[in-house]
């Protein structure tokens, strides 16, 4: 927002003189300057409020795994947590030292909300415990599930504690 020039462009100049143009005082510059600056600083918009994040509480169900077991337990489940951010939904994601058995190839969260993703959304997830290293998560339209894959080749987990944590960005319909 541009900023009112009409009294700005009301002032006279003087010509030296001393005799002509606008007296120069406090009351001048308030309503010249400071004034004018005040509202149009006022009328800039601030921006959304950022959103909120929303703990998504223990249950047992939100985790599983294919060919083998993945059961945290609620005092493994350090964060779990979600929040919108127009077409992004943002989840946090932390379980410490839940035990894996047998020689499952994709660990499953499912994100217990009414949604629907839009698309395919694939990410980086860090694994901790027995063999620490870096995995990948997808999700799948029309599942509210994230897929966690040990690698590309989908090589199994290995038997053993095992540490989850990542932010997840999944594009909603």
């Amino acid at each position: 927002m541009a900023i009112d020039r009409g009294p700005w462009n009301a002032l006279v100049d003087d010509d030296g003189s001393n005799l002509v143009g606008t007296v120069w005082n406090k009351d001048k510059i308030k309503t010249v300057i400071l004034d004018p600056t005040d509202a149009a600083i006022a009328a800039v918009p601030t921006g959304p409020t950022p959103p909120v994040w929303t703990d998504i509480p223990y249950a047992a169900g939100n985790f599983s795994a294919l060919g083998g077991t993945w059961a945290p337990t609620a005092g493994q489940q350090l964060t779990f947590a979600w929040r919108r951010d127009g077409n992004l939904l943002i989840v946090l994601l932390y379980m410490a030292g839940a035990t894996v058995t047998g020689a499952p190839t994709v660990l499953y969260v499912t994100v217990p909300l009414a949604v629907t993703w839009r698309n395919y959304a694939v990410g980086f997830v860090n694994i901790g415990g027995t063999i620490a290293h870096t995995a990948l998560y997808q999700t799948t339209p029309g599942l509210n599930r994230v897929d966690i894959f040990r690698d590309l080749s989908q090589q199994p987990f290995t038997a053993g504690t095992v540490s989850v944590a990542c932010t997840m960005t999944l594009p909603l319909a």
